[in-house]
């Protein structure tokens, strides 16, 4: 394909379905899909011994993503794959969750400060459907991450709550 990836590229790692048969690992697959083109760009074999970190970066190398916003879940929040991406140009979405506890503890300490002086940009949707309402929240930050996230300058955090709008009749409770 000739021609300039634009907009939204998400980066997300997949075990394809029925690939393993009986003690067989599953084959995995992280895939960069361009979201607003409809287009997956590629794809990196995940090697049996390792996991989507090593992975990531391979298929970054092979992507032309400067001016594109890349997106990555928790596995993907890694000092070297932020630098690789911020040297590419792209601009970039890391999630970040718990299991990270000292970067966790940092962005948590930076939007509790940033909130008792001045808050942050917030924004809340509501939705409703398949028998839930959820309500998500987001706040971002500016200044935060710095040179230890790889040239990051803006943080975010979000909450998702959930709660059941209706119960399902007895012969359709999941089983």
């Amino acid at each position: 394909m000739a021609g300039q990836v634009q907009g939204t590229v998400a980066l997300d790692g997949k075990s394809v379905r029925g690939s393993g048969k009986g003690s067989e690992r599953a084959l995995h697959m992280v895939s960069a899909w361009a979201a607003d083109m409809g287009l997956l760009l590629g794809q990196r074999k995940v090697d049996g011994k390792s996991n989507e970190i090593t992975a990531i970066p391979e298929l970054l190398r092979l992507l032309h993503l400067k001016g594109c916003i890349v997106t990555i879940d928790a596995m993907g929040c890694q000092k070297d794959i932020a630098g690789q991406l911020h040297d590419s140009g792209a601009d970039y979405v890391l999630s970040l969750k718990a299991n990270q506890p000292h970067r966790h503890a940092v962005l948590k300490r930076h939007f509790e400060q940033a909130d008792a002086l001045q808050g942050g940009n917030t924004y809340t949707e509501n939705s409703q459907g398949h028998g839930r309402q959820e309500v998500r929240c987001y706040e971002s930050q500016a200044g935060a991450g710095g040179a230890q996230a790889g040239g990051g300058r803006l943080a975010g955090a979000g909450q998702r709550g959930a709660r059941r709008t209706h119960t399902p009749d007895a012969g359709q409770a999941r089983q």
